[in-house]
């Protein structure tokens, strides 16, 4: 019995000191079966259209844990990868052929899971999308063509009336081509016939907007001015213009002049003297500048005044002039009563002089008047055969002549300008063919006008253009062995260079003066101009 006790207890022992050594044995690691990632990658894509006619921006995310590779496929040829999470892609339908097209985008992530989506898209080539209103195609036809920067026609149309767009089906591998606006007219009893064609460097794609049509100026009221002691002349001796105002007659004798004004009764009518009544040496002098402001009541058809009621100019600011070549000073000043008159352009024209042949004005003394707050004031001259003009409100007036330089060549095929100035905006080239005929009491008139605007390259001095030929379409359409070659168009002139205070660059004086967009205010047309002598 005490045996069996003793074995129990030694059982029991050996129980106990079995649990105490696996209480400080640790225990083998227990492996984690692994993490397995099938989660598709998201993708959000934006920008996709039933239709690709523009260069059309795509913006693509992915939301993954891993990293991604993310391909574009056209028909399953690859046309871009990226590896980041989020990217934009630029899509150019001109490169890819017109029609109906499958766009992929595949997303694999390090874990091989890939997600992708299909986009069913239908490719075209927009030229332009344009709008011309009835009264810019009046009295004449108007066409547009297209050519590639290598002057390869594209495309011609006759434009129409409303919202069109023009498409073509041709592959274009460049971003830019040349646009060109035609406008033929054929004005009869008489034999005159013109064709006028300007061409522009524009991006693919673009869009133009119609002219806001304007409203004849109608002049409800006339009255006749009668000014004593001024003799009649052919060439008058005093001027009448302004917005709502225009001299209408001229009359009289060797003891007064009439001057039958048409106007509406709606602001005061500047009367003042004119330069052609003025020996040369007297031109631009404040000494000899007189005007009077009248206010006619409505109904009232006539008035009477005194040459002694004409007053001098309040104040002057002189403007002195470099050297220039003698009898090129042209002058032109209007004046506003307020920001809103000047912004409307409804101003007064208060001053003019034409420097006389062989004569050199020193300086001229601009008129400060009474009732008038702004001005705005052209003028120009030329210095060694290069004309320079520019047009600015008072105190921002650059009488200096810039110290641009250009130079351009023509041949057959091409236009080469030579030219790097920072300031400028673009360049025009005009080229012209006149042909006048006169047999006894006949007489016919053909003239062609070509202007090409040209953009100066970046970082290039010389820029080359291709000379364009005329269309078929245009040539079936006149009909005329006249207009048919352009290789007869000779240079109108040297190249003009303009720079616009409120532009820094063609494309935005491009959306001015051709998309009729970004259209600026009357007092942001500030330029400055030279016009270089014939090479």
């Amino acid at each position: 019995m005490k045996i069996r006790l003793l074995f129990i207890y030694l059982l029991l022992l050996t129980s106990v000191s079995c649990n105490n050594s696996e209480d400080i044995i640790k225990d083998d690691p227990v492996i984690d079966d692994p993490i397995v990632d099938d989660k598709n990658p998201e993708l959000t894509i934006t920008g996709f259209s039933e239709i690709i006619e523009t260069d059309t921006k795509i913006s693509i995310t992915i939301v993954d844990d891993s990293a991604v590779e993310t391909k574009l496929l056209l028909n399953n040829e690859e046309l871009a990868t990226s590896t980041a999470k989020q990217f934009d892609l630029d899509i150019n339908p001109y490169g890819l052929p017109i029609g109906q097209t499958n766009f992929i985008i595949v997303s694999k992530d390090a874990m091989g899971n890939e997600k992708s989506e299909t986009f069913s898209v239908e490719i075209k080539h927009l030229l332009i999308e344009y709008e011309y209103s009835l009264q810019e195609l009046s009295d004449k036809t108007h066409w547009l063509f297209f050519n590639n920067l290598d002057g390869t026609e594209i495309k011609s149309i006759l434009i129409k009336t409303g919202a069109q767009k023009v498409y073509t089906d041709k592959i274009i591998l460049e971003d830019k081509i040349y646009t060109s606006k035609a406008a033929y007219r054929s004005m009869a009893p008489r034999d005159i016939k013109y064709l006028e064609i300007s061409t522009f460097k524009t991006n693919l794609g673009g869009k133009r907007i119609a002219s806001i049509e304007s409203t004849p100026q109608e002049y409800k009221h006339s009255l006749k001015l009668k000014i004593n002691d001024v003799p009649y002349k052919s060439s008058p001796s005093y001027f009448v213009g302004g917005h709502g105002y225009v001299a209408n007659s001229y009359s009289g004798n060797e003891s007064y002049t009439n001057i039958t004004i048409k106007h509406n009764a709606d602001r005061p009518i500047y009367v003042r003297n004119s330069f052609l009544d003025l020996e040369p040496n007297l031109i631009g002098k404040k000494e000899n500048y007189h005007y009077l402001s009248i206010s006619p009541d409505v109904g009232n058809t006539s008035m009477e005044v005194e040459l002694d009621q004409f007053l001098p100019a309040e104040e002057n600011i002189r403007i002195d002039f470099p050297q220039h070549d003698p009898g090129s000073i042209f002058f032109h000043r209007n004046g506003f009563k307020n920001e809103e008159n000047y912004m409307k352009f409804e101003g007064h024209n208060i001053y003019d002089v034409n420097e006389p042949v062989e004569t050199s004005l020193d300086f001229i003394d601009m008129p400060i008047i009474s009732g008038l707050n702004l001005y705005q004031t052209s003028f120009g001259y030329k210095k060694n055969d290069i004309t320079y003009t520019s047009l600015a409100k008072d105190g921002l007036l650059n009488i200096e002549m810039p110290n641009w330089t250009a130079d351009v060549y023509g041949s057959n095929s091409t236009i080469q300008l030579n030219a790097n100035n920072s300031d400028v905006d673009y360049y025009i080239l005009s080229l012209s063919r006149i042909l006048d005929v006169v047999n006894g009491n006949e007489y016919s008139s053909k003239a062609f006008f070509w202007n090409y605007n040209i953009p100066e390259e970046e970082d290039n001095k010389t820029t080359i253009v291709p000379r364009l030929s005329l269309p078929n379409l245009i040539n079936e359409s006149i009909d005329i062995p006249f207009f048919n070659s352009t290789s007869e168009l000779k240079m109108t002139e040297g190249v003009t260079a303009i720079d616009y205070t409120k532009f820094n660059s063609y494309d935005e004086t491009l959306e001015w003066i051709f998309f009729n967009i970004n259209i600026p205010n009357i007092n942001d047309k500030d330029y400055r101009l030279i016009t270089f002598p014939k090479p």
